[in-house]
């Protein structure tokens, strides 16, 4: 299901947790072009499918399930005259290909294609705080484009809701996204690494087939992210994107570990 936010009280940070059935969650720094990102993929339909990730520039970007709620039903399928292909603009994002100037001015007469498979949307974000969420519905790209100084994003369709719009307990991750938001407002004048952490584990999912895996603190100023493993809750992780490293934050006697091409499966993280 997942839970992500866009945020910007004082220092700008990402946050996301991933709830999601058992599955191998794999870490690859790479670079294409000139621009060095840092991904997280897990193993889904036979392969390692993109999950979120951020760029040495700050730029944000995750995939979560989408679930329309049923006035969708409302609404008539449109036939643009054009299209995006959604998993491609995730990379295309991170290797700057496409600037978020671009992503906001889409139209939509823009259809986001996507494999048959993937019900997604996507949260977009910068280190100066512009941040979208694309959404595919009834045939066109809708967005929920940040107003003020955060964006979260659950599981429902948030482009089709306005801001002064009280999600309704029905639809899927209503509860979580209440949850956040008031969780963010609390600590806007405080708000840091430690808070964001805080906020995730609040949001965790522990019940039903969609339990919390992971959950990650992206810092854009710094380039590090922060990650720790449901199971495995006081171990908390730092990747630095400039060093191509991962080392246990907690523990000054563990060795620091350099990330190869091949990328590290974060299950294998003592």
């Amino acid at each position: 299901m997942c839970t992500s936010f866009a945020a910007y009280y004082g220092c700008p940070l990402y946050g996301m947790n991933f709830d999601f059935p058992q599955v191998d969650i794999k870490v690859k720094i790479q670079k294409v072009t000139a621009v060095k990102f840092i991904c997280f993929y897990i193993y889904v339909f036979n392969h390692y499918s993109p999950l979120v990730g951020m760029n040495e520039y700050g730029d944000f970007v995750n995939l979560q399930e989408l679930h329309l709620e049923d006035d969708v039903n409302q609404l008539e399928e449109y036939h643009a005259t054009k299209q995006i292909d959604g998993l491609q603009l995730f990379f295309d994002y991170l290797n700057r290909r496409i600037t978020i100037a671009e992503i906001l001015a889409t139209d939509c007469k823009t259809k986001l294609k996507l494999p048959a498979n993937y019900k997604i949307h996507n949260l977009f974000a910068t280190l100066d705080g512009q941040a979208t969420i694309v959404e595919g519905i009834k045939g066109k790209l809708w967005q929920k484009k940040i107003a003020g100084q955060e964006l979260i994003m659950t599981n429902f369709a948030h482009a089709l809701y306005p801001y002064n719009t009280i999600p309704d307990l029905h639809w899927v991750g209503a509860e979580r996204y209440i949850a956040t938001s008031r969780l963010l407002k609390e600590k806007k004048h405080t708000f840091d690494i430690k808070h964001a952490m805080d906020i995730l584990q609040s949001t965790l999912q522990t019940k039903g087939d969609y339990p919390t895996q992971c959950s990650w603190v992206f810092d854009p100023t710094a380039q590090i992210v922060y990650f720790r493993r449901t199971e495995k809750m006081d171990n908390v992780w730092k990747i630095s994107l400039q060093d191509e490293t991962i080392e246990k934050t907690d523990d000054m006697q563990a060795p620091t570990i350099k990330i190869g091409p091949a990328g590290m499966v974060v299950s294998l993280l003592e």
